[in-house]
């Protein structure tokens, strides 16, 4: 079922290639949903339960709310966070879609809460 789920919070499509891990932002395509790259404009955030989902597979994503996402560098509570490598945040800067923001400290590699807030792009200065 592509694009459909039982709530507003979380939604559910296939993978167009596969999907590993929980946490992850993932953007959609026409194939659907992809593990982001730098500065893609993230869709949702892969749920606990995702570990690896093949191509064709429905993987589910958080696209509302509080959740926890993968930090590809340090980051602290209030920072504003893009998509980086692998499906990974990273602090947002210029130009950079924003897709939520950090509620506490957390180093990288760890998960840290977020606010999803698509919040646009950071001007440049």
């Amino acid at each position: 079922m592509f694009g459909g789920a039982d709530n507003e919070v979380l939604k559910v499509f296939p993978a167009a290639s596969q999907i590993s891990g929980a946490f992850k932002l993932c953007k959609l395509t026409e194939n659907g949903l992809e593990l982001c790259a730098a500065g893609d404009v993230p869709l949702g955030v892969t749920t606990p339960e995702t570990e690896v989902t093949l191509a064709g597979e429905d993987v589910s994503v958080q696209v509302f709310g509080s959740a926890l996402i993968q930090v590809g560098e340090d980051v602290k509570a209030g920072d504003l966070l893009t998509s980086g490598l692998d499906g990974k945040a990273v602090k947002a800067t210029a130009g950079k879609p924003i897709f939520a923001q950090a509620l506490n400290n957390c180093g990288e590699g760890g998960c840290v809460r977020s606010l999803i807030i698509r919040g646009g792009y950071l001007p440049s200065a």
